[in-house]
């Protein structure tokens, strides 16, 4: 039972030393890609910084990095859309 309350407390510090990174470089673009780990991040983030905290996910093409979203180079469609909550 120690263990798992041991656990609980290390589980605790980690969401609170993320939440203080997030906090420190807000505002935040969050790409996400709808997987569990991603949306975690996207929820912490929203759940912490609300509105200064925007997630985006990409539509249907692959992108060698995020510059080449950024500078125009994908043939297919992108979208921004604020996070309605997780």
């Amino acid at each position: 039972m120690d263990n798992v309350r041991a656990d609980e407390s290390v589980v605790q510090e980690k969401i609170q030393a993320l939440r203080k990174l997030l906090s420190r470089n807000a505002p935040l673009l969050i790409a996400y890609s709808g997987g569990v780990d991603s949306t975690f991040l996207l929820a912490e983030a929203t759940g912490t910084l609300g509105k200064r905290a925007l997630g985006i996910i990409a539509d249907g093409i692959r992108l060698s990095s995020i510059g080449d979203l950024l500078l125009g180079g994908y043939r297919r469609r992108a979208y921004c859309r604020p996070n309605k909550g997780i």
